[in-house]
């Protein structure tokens, strides 16, 4: 399917996929004004959920570096009193050290890691890069002031943050299971730093207190977009473009090719406003100039959105035109830096592209791996492109030829693992329970068929698993339910606690005795003290409250009232073991919201008795004495 590119630009044998020189219609249709992105967005909410902290009316609310003069506020965070204007001291002003805390920042600098795009791994050593990150944060903080952060060590330090997301996520992708939100690990502290360190660059430069090149903003905003805080991006992008000191920093071309992403997230802007954009730099260029790669990248993304397919495709053909180009009159190989625009390029067209045929070829040429630059199948754009064949063409069968085609590319490479599985089956199985959104034997026996398919390429895993029973629980099936327990036992694979809280949940939706119900729950206590543990995390009382009093379905099943008893015998033996007396107090005002009669069960609790539930798993947990002495006594 794949043609050679005429242009004599590029060698022979060198090319794009076939659908590059092919005709696409555009779409019309009204939309809303690039420049109303910001001033008016309905999403107030949801951008406070992403970002807590962020105050549209103050870029130096970010800030947390304090100048000498900084009062600290009782609530620990300093005074926002910096000047928008901080004036470079003088090298005779620059206290000694800052030159010491200097060389220790660049020895820090030194120790970044890279991205390996082919493989998805990291070169270098991690734990020196972890190292290099702790230590370096705070020194930056330190040299904000000092003049000394020059615009290339300002993007490196960027580079580094980013690097460090990278990672960060790459580390979360090995483990078993995702983190509970109330546990501790070093995992999350470093995410949090580097969130941190991230917004405080940002509204640093805003503020005038660093410099920083095109380079580094760039990666900037793509860090906004690995974090996933797009109106945050978008009100730093806004404020700084209005700066008369930044507008041309934050109008270059790279800077702009890394806010179009942004653009697409929100889906709110108008094309012909940002093509018009586009085609000004372009006509402004000089007859052998070319536009930057990562603002045809970022066109070609504007366009597959909003369905200019053939537009898309000739900035595309343009793009790599102007990549061999350049370096064939060198006689050498683009760098794979470069060959990189055209990795994303390409697999734009599979993640964005609305013509499902021209998606399909993209897709066809990444798993041939025929192109002459790297074409990873990465999971995000594979994601986002069975929505858009499901969304377009409702073609089930067509859907899961992609799952199974995605799955073995990466089985026979060995790239999968189980994050991956969490994340490409739970976009599968969505559109399947979609497709099936009632119990029938047609439904079961498809079920099967897919288990069977999907255990042929690979063995069938936790994360699939808890997948299914996850998005079963819509058919309230006792006789499905155990068929994906069965399914489970039968592959013998290392249960984690987020199996039993997926058992837990789904119970609440199923016709299944109290007794399995107790006997998932204390498979739960069991695992967790096994893995160290030792007390009742939120999400496990979650699960069991939603196979009981939370379920949806509780006064639809045949045995509403053990389970309400089973839950309040419960919990008088395992809330003395709560992670926090706040979940404790959390989870009574839950229960009474659901029904006030059950206030009358938490005033009696001394009274009740459940000696006839037995659960000595708790012994291996500890009792929590914030509790304890909350209650006055011992339940």
């Amino acid at each position: 399917m794949l043609r050679s590119i005429t242009s004599s630009s590029i060698k022979q044998g060198q090319r794009v996929s076939s659908k590059a020189f092919q005709h696409q219609p555009p779409p019309s249709g009204p939309h809303r004004l690039f420049n109303t992105l910001v001033e008016s967005q309905p999403q107030v909410a949801q951008q406070q959920r992403q970002s807590p902290f962020i105050e549209p009316s103050s870029s130096k609310f970010f800030s947390t570096v304090q100048p000498p003069s900084t009062v600290i506020n009782n609530s620990g965070f300093p005074t926002p009193d910096i000047a928008s204007n901080q004036v470079t001291p003088a090298a005779e002003d620059v206290d000694p050290n800052c030159y010491k805390l200097i060389r220790v920042f660049d020895q820090c600098l030194r120790e970044n890691s890279t991205y390996d795009l082919a493989t998805g791994r990291i070169s270098g050593g991690v734990d020196k890069f972890w190292a290099a990150v702790r230590k370096i944060i705070p020194i930056y903080r330190q040299l904000v002031y000092s003049g000394l952060l020059k615009e290339k060590r300002t993007a490196e330090f960027v580079s580094l943050l980013r690097n460090g997301l990278r990672i960060h996520r790459l580390e979360l992708s090995k483990m078993k299971k995702n983190l509970d939100k109330d546990a501790n690990n070093p995992i999350k502290d470093i995410h949090r730093l580097l969130t941190c360190a991230i917004r405080e660059v940002s509204y640093n430069l805003l503020d005038g207190l660093v410099v920083m090149n095109s380079h580094g903003l760039t990666h900037l905003f793509k860090a906004y977009k690995d974090l996933g805080f797009t109106y945050e991006a978008v009100h730093i992008w806004e404020t700084g473009k209005n700066d008369p000191r930044l507008h041309h920093l934050f109008t270059s071309e790279p800077v702009l090719g890394s806010i179009f992403p942004f653009l697409v997230e929100s889906g709110d802007f108008d094309f012909q406003e940002v093509w018009d954009m586009y085609s000004r730099i372009k006509s402004s260029k000089a007859p052998n100039e070319k536009l930057h790669n990562e603002l045809q990248v970022g066109m070609i993304r504007v366009c597959l959105f909003k369905g200019k397919t053939n537009d898309a495709l000739q900035i595309f053909k343009q793009l790599t035109e102007d990549v061999y180009s350049t370096f064939n009159a060198k006689g050498i190989e683009p760098p794979i830096n470069v060959k990189s625009y055209m990795t994303m390029a390409h697999l734009s067209f599979i993640g964005f592209c609305k013509d499902i045929n021209t998606a399909d070829y993209f897709f066809t040429d990444a798993v041939s791996e025929s192109m002459p630059y790297l074409t990873p199948l990465q999971l995000n754009f594979i994601k986002k492109y069975l929505a858009n064949t499901w969304q377009v063409t409702h073609d089930y069968q067509r859907v899961k030829k992609i799952w199974l085609i995605t799955w073995k590319h990466y089985e026979s490479r060995h790239t999968s693992n189980s994050s991956v599985s969490s994340s490409l089956n739970d976009s599968f199985l969505s559109i399947f329970f979609n497709k099936y959104r009632q119990f029938s034997q047609e439904a079961f026996t498809e079920l099967q068929l897919l288990i069977n398919e999907y255990s042929q390429i690979r063995p069938v895993d936790e994360p699939f698993i808890n997948v299914l029973l996850s998005k079963s629980t819509g058919w309230h099936n006792a006789d499905v339910f155990q068929y994906i327990l069965s399914t489970a036992n039968a592959h013998h694979f290392s249960k984690t606690n987020v199996f039993y809280r997926c058992c837990l949940k789904a119970t609440g939706s199923v016709e299944i005795t109290t007794d399995n119900i107790l006997s998932l729950f204390r498979q739960l206590i069991s695992t967790n003290a096994g893995s160290g543990m030792k007390y009742i995390a939120h999400a496990d009382w979650v699960a069991l409250r939603d196979a009981t009093v939370n379920s949806p379905q509780l006064f639809s099943l045949s045995n509403p009232g053990d389970r309400i008893d089973l839950y309040f015998k419960l919990w008088k033996i395992c809330s003395p073991y709560f992670i926090s007396l706040e979940n404790f107090k959390n989870y009574i005002y839950k229960d009474v919201k659901l029904n006030y009669n059950y206030s009358r069960i938490y005033q009696q609790m001394p009274n009740i008795r459940s000696d006839d539930i037995q659960i000595p798993e708790v012994g291996f947990l500890r009792r929590n004495s914030a509790i304890e002495s909350y209650i006055g006594y011992a339940y």
